[in-house]
């Protein structure tokens, strides 16, 4: 009983903080890097140097899928977290009177909406790519 008390508590004070964490630090990493390419893209330098508009387009998409993949296993990570938090909590070994997964809202969640950033560079890399 104390152990699963004990990972109860790692994985609402430890685990899903860390998920969090990693999701919104890719996220800023790989947003970054994307506008870098766009302003790149869209400055002189893609038309000094030749093919590079169209390097710049097929790198932008590989990175996107990339980034879509990263953010996809870190939802999964994030959503087998929250499973095991509403199994315990609906366990007869769970006294607690606070639930935890009463707070999640089941519609339509921030991460599937950050998963279509991505999305949206990969559309973009590949109209400017078709445009050039």
């Amino acid at each position: 009983m104390a152990e699963l008390d004990h990972g109860y508590k790692n994985l609402i004070s430890v685990i899903l903080n860390l998920n969090h964490d990693r999701y919104k630090s890719y996220f800023n990493y790989f947003i970054v890097l994307h506008l870098g390419m766009i302003t790149a893209i869209g400055t002189n330098f893609g038309e000094q140097i030749d093919h590079s508009r169209q390097f710049l387009c097929i790198l932008g998409i590989v990175l996107s899928i990339v980034w879509l993949l990263v953010l996809y296993k870190i939802q999964r990570d994030i959503r087998e977290a929250w499973r095991a938090i509403e199994q315990y909590e609906s366990s007869e070994q769970y006294d607690g009177a606070i639930r935890i997964s009463k707070t999640l809202w089941k519609g339509f969640s921030a991460s599937k909406l950050m998963l279509a950033i991505p999305c949206s560079f990969l559309v973009a890399y590949v109209f400017i790519l078709a445009k050039t």
